[in-house]
């Protein structure tokens, strides 16, 4: 069982963290004004600026609590308790949502505004 929950956790963390790399330069160049070409694309593309802030700031604290549940957890040798396959469970849940509205957001910046 153990296997199976760190497999899928490992999956959705690691298209989590490419998604996060992906969108997370938007805005930033977006709330920092230091690229308006990158500015201007993100405005007149389909993705609303505050959702995509609000997304990576979800998606942050997702992985602050990911890293505070795994820093209490025993040793790594030790197995996984059911209570910790549950939390990564949990997490591996939430991460795949996250990913599904990042990639909803990636599209989005694809796209031109009608």
């Amino acid at each position: 069982m153990y296997t199976v929950v760190l497999t899928k956790w490992l999956e959705a963390a690691s298209t989590f963290y490419n998604h996060y790399n992906q969108l997370r330069p938007y805005a930033t160049l977006v709330s920092s004004g230091q690229d308006l070409s990158a500015a201007k694309f993100v405005n007149q593309s389909q993705c609303p600026a505050g959702q995509l802030r609000r997304l990576l700031g979800r998606m942050h604290q997702e992985l602050e609590m990911l890293v505070q549940d795994m820093d209490q957890a025993e040793t790594p040798d030790s197995g996984c308790t059911q209570q910790q396959c549950r939390k990564l469970t949990t997490h591996t849940r939430i991460l795949t949502q996250l990913n599904q509205r990042a990639q909803t957001m990636s599209l989005l910046i694809t796209l031109p505004a009608s």
